[in-house]
């Protein structure tokens, strides 16, 4: 196994269902929607490597009111870890706005800039300051986070196997 090994987070496997209305029984729908989406897989990956090495915080980088930041913040807040957020503007739609209040609420530190292009500078700014932190790029897209899809895709082969337990 790869060391460290994932956590688990998600408070239930995901749903697969049928989409009926487009396809009878031949199309079905992998839905993580309840369990925190693809974004929890990420975190399973990247949490543990990021605690293994005595990290004592995370960078999150995400648009304003961005999912990802909000649900690593809260994931990371859970287990102990400081959790610094770079917002950079973009339009907000309504369910932005809560994900918005909720990362306010629990992340230690916000920093807002004005474009996408001021990332850099506000995170070498935050890295100066917190030396102890990983930095996890927008969506936490890399290498080690992408087992998590690895990993669900096994799961999903695994439930198609044992008869598709439909949610």
């Amino acid at each position: 196994g790869l060391d460290p090994a994932p956590l688990s987070l998600a408070p239930a496997p995901a749903r697969i269902r049928p989409a009926r209305r487009l396809a009878g029984d031949r199309l079905w729908i992998w839905d993580e929607a309840p369990s925190g989406g693809n974004k929890i897989r990420k975190l399973e990956w990247l949490l543990p490597d990021t605690l293994a090495r005595g990290r004592r915080g995370v960078i999150l980088v995400g648009p304003t009111g961005s999912n990802w930041v909000e649900v690593a913040t809260t994931a990371a807040h859970r287990l102990g870890l400081a959790t610094r957020a770079v917002w950079f503007s973009s339009p907000t739609p309504p369910y932005a706005i809560r994900n918005q209040e909720r990362t306010l609420a629990t992340a230690d530190e916000v920093r807002k800039v004005d474009s996408v292009a001021g990332v850099p500078c506000a995170c070498l700014r935050l890295l100066a300051r917190h030396g102890d932190h990983d930095l996890y790029p927008p969506g936490g897209t890399g290498i080690r986070s992408s087992l998590g899809h690895v990993e669900a895709a096994l799961e999903l082969e695994r439930r198609v196997e044992a008869g598709c337990d439909v949610a």
